[in-house]
């Protein structure tokens, strides 16, 4: 039986067949086969053709080949010239190879430049074939060498082939970690095996999406991590899922915030939210994340909820957008009246403890995240793929960016699947419902920054010290007499410092008054010291900041015995220019009779 081997225009016919291994190599794992390993190695003759054009032929006998494969350059004229041009013809990896048995196809094995040459079962799965050795045998005369010529190849050989995207395996692991608070981190571990680069425009990167787990409720995507190996033949991924309990809606991806609640006295309570959201890389718009963190607020705090008249006071809020990233950062803290001063945790615990539901964030699943593509944000068009060298050209370089690969094989497509992602309806802050309802109108349009009344009651007992006539050696003998000239007076010292954007502030009037009881409040002087406006960011006269200090001295017709303070304009409802009338003040601040606590009038 006569066996003929091809490889890159060169016939070894009527040759030796030395050696025929065959191998089927399983996945790292041992699992899944992978490929067939083919090792063959042939002995035959180098000789001279006499022909014009004299051609390579290897052959046991000698005899003449008609038709020659390769064209030998005019000049040779020994059989070592004829050797060191197949043997550079052979040893050039990557080339077509067959194999015949009495004129017929034993084995073809070629580069594979897509997924039909794997199902045909000709395509080298390995990037090759790759040729292993050429030795020289026997030396015969001046015509003639013998040679050895070995050569490998890797196919995919099955007796009904469906392989028609060019994975040979897949493999995967998982393992759960559980912290001390019993949360779970998930780690998928795999590797996936192609037949060639040239299946996919960036090499095994272009089946990243083959690879990507489904993402479970209540678990977040934390990493992956995508490595191809240099024979860019191998994807090793690892993707880390971390359980949590609440996602951001979309388009944020992670989030981290504290609802707290705290008072320093039975006063008032102060409640506060800080909320920190991240958006995913190229973010074109943070007023999404700037919504989504101030609608989460508002629902913290149960602003535009509360239908019982409960007032509140905005004490302050803040947006941070960070600058080099998509980032947030939204603050907002309210003053509002406990419900039971007396209580020892006297907070409205209606939104404590409970996770958020933001109402302008479309159907919501706190359990649900958004899951990242198989890129990312990244254009794929980023990845550069370690392309198929020799040793014979300068193409060793890293290509530009855009450049096509040096060996300008023809690519597939990249392999995608869609992977949902939740995403919820896009909210629009409105600061409008930061706003107490108790506010009133004058307050909504010219502000008040600062308002600060003091009201101190000063009595004067109207007594006297006399001193009584007696010798300094009686110590023991009262050596005073405390007279009382009148019954105690009274006065009322009222201080105000008051602070208003775009107009002056509203001020007590220096008028005579008098309380529930009857006391008479007579004015005896009074002292308004207007400060020097002070201009805003520019010279309109909404952004002027007026201020103004008043003091006023009040005498009392009796010794008072009900003490009143002011209440600030800014609440007032029937606020007059200029007046704080009796009924805008708080009473009962303390009673000198009673000595009870503080009520509303």
């Amino acid at each position: 039986m006569s066996t003929t081997l091809k490889y890159n225009g060169v016939q070894i016919k009527n040759c030796t067949l030395k050696d025929f291994r065959q191998k089927l190599e399983y996945d790292p794992s041992g699992t899944d086969p992978e490929l067939n390993r083919f090792r063959i190695r042939v002995n035959g003759y180098v000789y001279l053709h006499s022909s014009a054009t004299a051609a390579i032929n290897v052959n046991e006998d000698g005899a003449a080949v008609p038709k020659p494969q390769v064209t030998v350059p005019r000049g040779q004229t020994s059989a070592v010239g004829i050797f060191k041009l197949a043997r550079k013809l052979l040893m050039e990896p990557r080339r077509d190879l067959e194999l015949l048995f009495n004129g017929q196809s034993v084995l073809v094995a070629q580069p594979t430049t897509s997924p039909g040459d794997v199902k045909n079962g000709i395509g080298d799965v390995d990037n090759g074939p790759k040729p292993m050795s050429c030795e020289i045998v026997k030396v015969v005369g001046k015509k003639s060498i013998r040679i050895e010529f070995e050569i490998e190849c890797a196919l995919v050989e099955c007796d009904s082939n469906r392989n028609t995207r060019g994975v040979l395996s897949n493999r995967w692991g998982q393992t759960d970690d559980y912290d001390e608070n019993f949360y779970t981190t998930r780690t998928t571990t795999g590797r996936l095996r192609i037949a060639s680069q040239y299946l996919g425009a960036m090499g095994p990167h272009s089946f990243r999406s083959w690879v990507m787990p489904p993402l479970s409720k209540g678990f977040r995507r934390h990493s992956m991590n995508f490595v191809a190996t240099p024979d860019q033949l191998v994807l090793e991924y690892q993707i880390v899922d971390r359980q949590i309990d609440a996602a951001p809606p979309a388009p944020g991806v992670t989030w981290s915030g504290t609802h707290s609640m705290s008072t320093a006295d039975q006063l008032r309570i102060l409640e506060e939210v800080n909320l920190t959201i991240h958006g995913p890389p190229g973010q074109p718009d943070k007023k999404p994340l700037i919504s989504i963190a101030a609608d989460v607020a508002m629902d913290k705090l149960d602003i535009l909820s509360k239908q019982n008249g409960e007032e509140f006071i905005l004490e302050q809020a803040s947006i941070v957008d960070h600058i080099d990233t998509a980032q947030v950062e939204v603050r907002i803290q309210i003053a509002r009246v406990p419900k039971d001063p007396m209580a020892l945790l006297n907070f409205d615990t209606t939104k404590l403890g409970l996770w958020p539901s933001p109402v302008n964030q479309g159907a919501y699943d706190r359990l649900k995240s958004a899951i990242p593509t198989a890129f990312g944000v990244n254009s794929p068009g980023g990845i550069l793929v370690s392309h198929l060298q020799t040793q014979c050209d300068n193409a060793h370089a890293m290509p530009a960016q855009g450049e096509k690969d040096p060996s300008e094989k023809k690519k597939a497509k990249i392999e995608a699947t869609t992977i949902a992602t939740y995403e919820g309806s896009k909210g629009t802050l409105t600061t409008s419902s930061l706003q107490a309802r108790s506010y009133s109108s004058a307050h909504r349009k010219f502000p008040y920054t600062h308002y600060e009344m003091s009201a101190s009651y000063l009595t004067s007992m109207n007594r006297i010290q006399l001193p009584i006539a007696r010798s300094n050696n009686d110590r023991e003998k009262d050596s005073a007499a405390i007279v009382t000239l009148s019954p105690a007076t009274s006065k009322l010292i009222v201080e105000v410092q008051a602070e208003r954007a775009g107009k002056w502030p509203d001020i007590p009037d220096s008028l005579d008054m008098s309380d529930e009881t009857g006391n008479r409040y007579w004015l005896l002087k009074s002292k308004v010291t207007p400060e020097t406006p002070r201009l805003g960011v520019n010279a309109q006269r909404d952004q002027t900041v007026f201020a103004v200090k008043c003091h006023y001295e009040y005498g009392t017709t009796r010794r008072a015995t009900k003490i009143e303070a002011g209440q600030q304009p800014a609440f007032a409802k029937n606020l007059f220019s200029h007046t704080v009338p009796a009924s805008a003040f708080l009473t009962d601040i303390f009673d000198l009779r009673s000595g009870a606590s503080l009520t509303r009038r």
